[in-house]
């Protein structure tokens, strides 16, 4: 038995109908898809923040060498 909460509501899945379960999976895909999203986000924002810093060093050496 999986137990659903929407606004503090508890839903037993198991009494859902075919149409509830598949307005269900469209939610959980979309949820998926928005944690995937979010963290491919993370993983570039890193990246990004990684490359500037790496560029940071080099201006700062090349500025050392002048």
């Amino acid at each position: 038995m999986t137990k659903l909460n929407i606004d503090d509501k508890e839903y037993d899945t198991d009494s859902f109908s075919d149409e509830q379960n598949q307005l269900l999976g469209v939610i959980n895909l979309g949820q998926n898809a928005e944690n995937l999203i979010n963290h491919i986000f993370q993983c570039v924002k890193v990246i990004q923040q990684t490359k500037i810093s790496e560029l940071k060093e080099t201006l700062k050496d090349a500025s050392d060498d002048d």
